[in-house]
């Protein structure tokens, strides 16, 4: 069992209500099968073994790992119908593999345009591209928590309400770190002129679409009062002494997480749809309820999911990169973006 694995059993057994998260790294982290090894996926990494004048093969087998998992999303209709979310989390996967690897940005964005050539995919919104997390956000992981939190939001909520849940307790504390990310992320980077910055822009967004999602589930879910804090709440100031502050899922520089890239194992059968793909459905956060209630329902845009059996109205179309990036408003409220992105 590799490093990684260990680290996604830990999660599991403290936050288990992010289980389909976990699963779909398991899947991810999956050796490389032979049998998806096949002409097309030994051209496409071959050919970026040239592009990238990579004359010792150094990405090759991480090159067929991450094609696999593309492919896995391209060629499964259930997997697109999570289109966002599953890329989404490919992302935040692909983020731990190059904090081990030390692996270049352009290396990885090649890996994914080459993928999305040879699958021929036109359709924008069904296209997964790369986003470098550490050239978009400031402190990425803590970003891939707050992303967690809204893939999660009324798998969280119903925790919360439901008396004498064994989870109760572990969701309190990992809503009140969640608060606290916020609280410390906002402070230095979005607060006064440094939210103008730059540099900052896209992190603003995230913890802006962050706050929104908090507060609509309160809006929603009024009975939380007194069991979570509201951001406004005293009790929030309490939570946000940022000194030696770090995420639950950061890492030191010597602890990063192993993401096997080398191995093989022959007796896998051809890597299908991760059966987390299934549950994902389920994972859309607190959007479901705002499309039942909102009266301007296909407005509603998450940038997450398109729900089976919700709506056929096109919630990504054009115009997806100001809408995952730019942090663009509803009337009503900020959409939770996260860091995907169509090509």
């Amino acid at each position: 069992m590799s490093d990684f694995s260990v680290d996604i059993e830990k999660w599991k057994n403290e936050h288990l209500f992010l289980k389909d998260i976990w699963n779909l790294y398991e899947n991810f982290n999956n050796p490389v099968s032979p049998f998806m090894s096949n002409v097309v996926y030994i051209m496409i990494c071959r050919s970026i073994k040239t592009i990238l004048n990579d004359n010792e093969g150094k990405y090759h087998n991480l090159c067929l790992k991450l094609v696999q998992n593309l492919y896995s999303f391209y060629n499964n209709t259930i997997a697109l119908r999570n289109n966002s979310e599953y890329c989404m989390i490919l992302n935040n996967w692909v983020y731990y593999l190059i904090r081990q690897h030390s692996i270049p940005d352009h290396i990885i964005d090649n890996i994914f345009n080459q993928t999305k050539i040879s699958a021929s995919v036109k359709d924008k919104e069904k296209i997964c591209s790369y986003n470098s997390y550490s050239k978009l956000f400031k402190e990425p992981e803590k970003i891939i928590e707050l992303n967690n939190f809204g893939l999660n939001t009324h798998i969280i909520g119903d925790i919360l309400l439901e008396t004498g849940h064994t989870n109760k307790d572990s969701c309190q504390k990992y809503v009140k770190e969640c608060i606290k990310i916020y609280k410390c992320m906002n402070k230095k980077n979005c607060s006064g002129k440094n939210k103008d910055h730059i540099d900052n822009k896209k992190t603003c967004s995230q913890l802006d679409n962050f706050r929104s999602t908090y507060e609509l589930l309160f809006r929603f879910k009024p009975q939380l009062t007194g069991i979570i804090p509201s951001l406004s709440s005293e009790d929030v100031d309490h939570l946000s002494n940022c000194s030696s502050f770090s995420s639950y899922f950061s890492f030191e520089k010597n602890k990063v997480p192993k993401i096997s890239v080398e191995d093989t194992n022959p007796g896998n059968q051809v890597l299908g749809v991760p059966t987390s793909l299934g549950i994902m459905a389920g994972v859309s956060s607190v959007f479901a309820l705002l499309y039942k209630i909102t009266p301007a329902g296909r407005w509603i845009n998450s940038g997450l999911v398109r729900n089976r059996g919700r709506t056929n109205n096109n919630v990504y179309g054009n115009g997806i990169n100001e809408l995952l990036f730019e942090g663009n408003l509803h009337n009503e409220f900020n959409s939770y973006n996260i860091g995907y992105e169509a090509a």
